[in-house]
């Protein structure tokens, strides 16, 4: 593995621990029904940027294995 793409690949794990964190809070507005609707467009908002990471991420070693191919 290139130096870069094992550096990239370090990032998977807090991606997945993160994700795994936002389903356990999934529920918490139920909690706090006066905060419910906030809590849900911030829980959105963040399973957005995770999505988003992690479609740089794959595109990022994609880019590094296709150089590496060269």
């Amino acid at each position: 593995m290139l130096g870069g793409d094992a550096s990239l690949a370090s990032l998977r794990a807090p991606l997945r621990e993160t994700s795994a964190a936002l389903d356990r809070l999934a529920g918490v507005g139920a909690a706090l029904p006066h905060r419910a609707a906030v809590i849900a467009v911030n829980h959105r908002f963040a399973r957005r940027l995770l999505d988003a990471h992690a479609a740089w991420l794959e595109e990022a070693e994609e880019a590094l294995r296709s150089q590496a191919g060269r």
